[in-house]
C-alpha cells in the first residue's frame, strides 16, 4: 500500500511542475518577432567575423595576393589578429594570409585594415589598407 502513495505523491508533484513550467510560458512557441531595417543594419553592423572577412578580400589584391592562392588566414582569437569596433560602423582590421610566393615559399603577409559598412549602399568599404612588415 505504501507504494501506491507514492505514485500518488510523484504524480502529483509531475503535475504541479507541469503546471509552473506551463504558467512561465516553457511550453508556448517562440514567437517570430519582425526586425526592422535599422535593427537588421545595426546586427549586421556589430559583425566582426563580418569585417575580418571583408578586409581580407578587399585587401588581398593590394599584397599581390589571389585569393585561391592564399594557404591559410587569420582567424579571429588567435595572436595577431583582431577586429576593433571604432565607431559609425566602422572596423581597424589587423591580420594576416599566407600564400606561396613565385619561388613556392609560403609568406606570411600581415595587414591592418579600416573598412566602413556603408549605410545607404548596404554594403562594405575599404577606407585604408596598410601592409605590415613581416
Amino acid at each position: 500500500m505504501a507504494t501506491g502513495k507514492w505514485i500518488a505523491a510523484g504524480s502529483v508533484g509531475l503535475a504541479v511542475v507541469g503546471f509552473m513550467l506551463w504558467a512561465m510560458g516553457a511550453f508556448t512557441p517562440a514567437v517570430p518577432v519582425e526586425e526592422t531595417q535599422q535593427q537588421a543594419f545595426e546586427r549586421q553592423c556589430r559583425n566582426k567575423i563580418e569585417a575580418l572577412v571583408n578586409a581580407e578580400f578587399m585587401g588581398t589584391s593590394d599584397l599581390g595576393v589571389r585569393d585561391e592562392a592564399i594557404t591559410n588566414r587569420g582567424t579571429l582569437g588567435y595572436d595577431g589578429v583582431s577586429v576593433q569596433f571604432l565607431d559609425n560602423c566602422s572596423y581597424k582590421v589587423t591580420s594576416f594570409v599566407e600564400a606561396p610566393n613565385g619561388f613556392g615559399v609560403t609568406v606570411r603577409h600581415n595587414y591592418t585594415a579600416v573598412l566602413i559598412n556603408d549605410r545607404e549602399r548596404n554594403e562594405w568599404r575599404l577606407e585604408s589598407f596598410e601592409a605590415l612588415p613581416r
